[in-house]
């Protein structure tokens, strides 16, 4: 069966990130563990330690670590920090990957950045198509087809992951209740923000919540 062409250049391009790869050497250093990243149907070995990194059901990745065969780390008493390292640095993979997909290009049409801008400065409300379309200065048709050719996704897609990414910051303080968070991002409904947010991040906002409280809670400096 052949791999999906944006698949692997998806992968392609995480693994050979600035941030995966500098992790990875003072990971394999301070662990003796060599971590790689893979889709999710790859097969691993039994002993690999894996954990998911939220980029979204489109784009199902996985981070793996395993053990370097010789090395004289001490680690077996450490699995549970260790996927708690892991499981931190997933998280940061998983913002990156959709910072990059929000960011504008450099060679960017004009009109797709002032649809851009204008759409972050909505984000909390109700958008109408023609709205973005008047700010760029340009028909509606027209922004939807020079948008999906300068940034590799539809508009939509586009308001939908910004939406998510701005309800994961909020999601971070423990009082704030999904029902209100949903709201104030600009979701009409929660259960049209359950269904985006898992598609875009990979997990529930309740798991995405819980998560981070447990590795706010994890004290990776004693190991």
């Amino acid at each position: 069966m052949k791999k999906n062409p944006s698949l692997s250049t998806f992968l392609h391009k995480m693994k050979n990130s600035s941030l995966f790869l500098t992790y990875r050497d003072a990971f394999e250093l301070a662990t003796g563990y060599r971590i790689s990243l893979a889709m999710t149907q790859e097969n691993a070995k039994p002993e690999t330690l894996i954990v998911p990194v939220p980029v979204g059901r489109t784009r199902p990745l996985k981070l793996m670590a395993i053990r370097i065969e010789g090395s004289t780390h001490e680690t077996n008493d450490h699995t549970t920090c260790m996927k708690g390292l892991l499981e931190a640095f997933a998280l940061q993979l998983g913002e990156e990957s959709n910072r990059a997909m929000l960011e504008s290009r450099q060679a960017g049409s004009g009109a797709v950045i002032r649809a851009k801008e204008y759409i972050s400065k909505n984000i909390g409300t109700k958008i109408h198509l023609d709205d973005v379309a008047n700010a760029a200065g340009i028909c509606s048709f027209q922004l939807c087809r020079i948008f999906k050719r300068d940034t590799g996704i539809t508009m939509t897609e586009y308001m939908s992951r910004k939406r998510v990414q701005s309800a994961k910051n909020l999601l971070r303080d423990p009082y704030r209740q999904i029902a209100e968070i949903s709201e104030q991002v600009g979701f009409t409904s929660l259960s049209q923000f359950g269904r985006n947010f898992l598609r875009f991040a990979g997990e529930s906002p309740t798991e995405f919540r819980s998560r981070i409280k447990e590795l706010e809670h994890c004290d990776l400096a004693a190991a």
